[in-house]
């Protein structure tokens, strides 16, 4: 009975018995709330790369549940990964990886749904953008001589699917007065098609 009456007189007068039984109402189950607090992602990325977006989830009252965690453009589901929440209030980071599939400037949406019923729904997305590339960054890198540095970073630079890597080792004897960079490799024509230059080990007067 829930009418709020003081009294049950009438069931009090009836010639047969009655037996009551009381249902109380989860102290937490009314007040738990999901949330997705903040999300932390690059501004660009390359299109075909994976790149890690941090979302923050928050929880407040209610017993442990289990959550899904969700990243999608639209109606495209890109990442998906579910986590256990303790009882009580929490704030949980998880890390999900995100692959692109095209080129352009778009906005994603980080959500979370749970198991158990919610007060609120409201805050259980947030947007975030990213703007995804296709050029990969031009990179032009001159060293002086064969070293050990040379050999790693270029090896290093050469597998990262965002560059494209043009590399180039002195050869002539910097000795020799006409060991100097007169081939147009600085040059502004070259020097146009690049967007970063990587000087290596070497002296000015090369340069």
């Amino acid at each position: 009975d829930n009418t709020g009456r003081p009294d049950l007189r009438e069931l009090a007068d009836t010639p047969v018995p009655v037996h009551t039984v009381g249902f109380r109402a989860d102290a937490d189950a009314g007040v738990l709330d999901l949330a997705v607090r903040n999300v932390r992602a690059p501004a660009r990325a390359m299109v075909h790369n994976q790149v890690k977006v941090d979302v923050t989830l928050s929880k407040t009252h209610g017993p442990a549940t289990e959550a899904e965690v969700v990243l999608k453009r639209g109606r495209d589901t890109f990442a998906t990964q579910k986590v256990a929440l303790p009882a009580g209030n929490v704030e949980q980071t998880v890390s999900l990886n995100l692959t692109p599939s095209q080129a352009g400037a778009f906005v994603f949406t980080a959500s979370v749904a749970g198991a158990t019923g919610e007060r609120l729904l409201a805050n259980n997305a947030a947007y975030f953008p990213l703007r995804v590339d296709t050029e990969p960054i031009r990179v032009l890198y001159l060293e002086g001589f064969l070293r050990y540095e040379y050999k790693f970073l270029k090896n290093r630079l050469e597998d990262d699917p965002d560059v494209s890597l043009v590399s180039v080792v002195r050869r002539a004897n910097p000795e020799r007065p006409e060991a100097k960079s007169d081939d147009g490799l600085l040059g502004p024509e070259r020097l146009k098609n690049f967007d970063v230059v990587i000087l290596g080990d070497m002296e000015a007067t090369y340069i």
